[in-house]
């Protein structure tokens, strides 16, 4: 449960010095990001240990171990009471945090993003960009796990795989194109 940090040099990958831990978290997802001097993750479930109807709880903390508050419960597929799986999370270089998600009983693909503020740890314009991401080879089953980040540049990139082996890397545009 505990979250430990280390620096990378983003220029050749070395990572000077040692991990520090900065905190303790349980029941928590393994989508997490950081901007500024706050770490932002997913709370696993709708906003405790239950899991379900399609809501992400997104919460933050102070890269020195200091709970911060929750930051809001957001609703990502509607209408629809489905669970999600496959929610990850990732903050790109300008402070916005994109989650990607799938409804677990369909392929059904989630897009949405926030405003991550790191000197505050405050969430703000949760918005969800698309409800159905089709990727180019129309094949969001893959994503069972895997992991999105963004690279110097801005580009998303979604990798995917399943317990069939298969594993994908996609690129994705901020309107939810892959």
């Amino acid at each position: 449960g505990a979250i430990k940090t280390i620096g990378v040099n983003p220029n050749n990958g070395t990572c000077p010095g040692a991990f520090s831990e900065v905190g303790n978290i349980n029941n928590q997802s393994a989508a997490i990001g950081r901007f500024g001097n706050y770490i932002f993750y997913l709370h696993y479930g709708n906003g405790g240990q239950s899991a379900g109807d399609g809501k992400v709880n997104i919460r933050s903390m102070h890269i020195n171990g200091t709970d911060h508050d929750n930051e809001g419960n957001y609703d990502l597929n509607g209408s629809s009471s489905s669970d999600l799986g496959f929610v990850r999370l990732a903050i790109d270089k300008a402070g916005k945090g994109w989650i990607l998600a799938k409804k677990m009983s369909s392929n059904q693909m989630y897009l949405a993003r926030f405003t991550a503020n790191g000197t505050n740890g405050d969430v703000s314009s949760f918005t969800v960009v698309s409800s159905n991401i089709t990727t180019s080879d129309n094949t969001n089953s893959v994503f069972e796990n895997g992991d999105i980040c963004f690279d110097g540049n801005g580009q998303m990139y979604a990798l995917a795989n399943n317990t069939n082996a298969t594993t994908k890397i996609y690129t994705m545009n901020p309107n939810g194109s892959t």
